[in-house]
């Protein structure tokens, strides 16, 4: 026997595009992307997202990437990266360096296309690298990041 509530229940899943939020977040979403997209320095760019479980970090991410998206004479590459699939701090540069370079190696189209396949297989060398350093190095008392006491 089943009874209507008029309750909805749903996943817990992150919203991916901003035609789908429904806490209006919209303008948010859409300074940051601005803010991504027009920024010319020549160091890296790092942001972060800080909130609890559940405040939905992961939906502005990805609503951030749908607003990118719409705009492809603008958009950087975009490369989703989840270090907690990851079981072994050794693995964990290959598998991101690999991670890169598949997706520059996709993203580059036209006549970019052969360069960026080029920089995406550097890309997945340097991994392979810094994970052979590592597995080198564990054996002398090097742990991943930190020397010897």
């Amino acid at each position: 026997m089943s009874v209507n509530t008029g309750v909805t229940f749903s996943a817990d899943r992150p919203v991916e595009r901003l035609d789908d939020d429904k806490l209006q977040r919209g303008n948010f979403v859409k300074a940051i992307a601005q803010a991504i997209t027009a920024w010319r320095g020549e160091d890296s760019l790092v942001m972060a997202i800080y909130g609890s479980w559940g405040d939905g970090k992961s939906s502005v991410k990805g609503m951030i990437a749908d607003v990118m998206r719409k705009d492809l004479a603008t958009c950087p590459y975009i490369v989703h990266f989840n270090p907690w699939e990851w079981a072994g701090q050794n693995q964990l540069a290959q598998v991101f360096f690999d991670e890169i370079g598949k997706q520059i190696a996709y993203q580059g189209s036209g006549k970019d296309k052969k360069k960026a396949e080029d920089c995406g297989r550097r890309m997945q060398k340097l991994g392979k690298y810094l994970n052979l350093t590592g597995t080198l190095m564990t054996p002398l008392g090097y742990g991943c990041c930190s020397p010897p006491c």
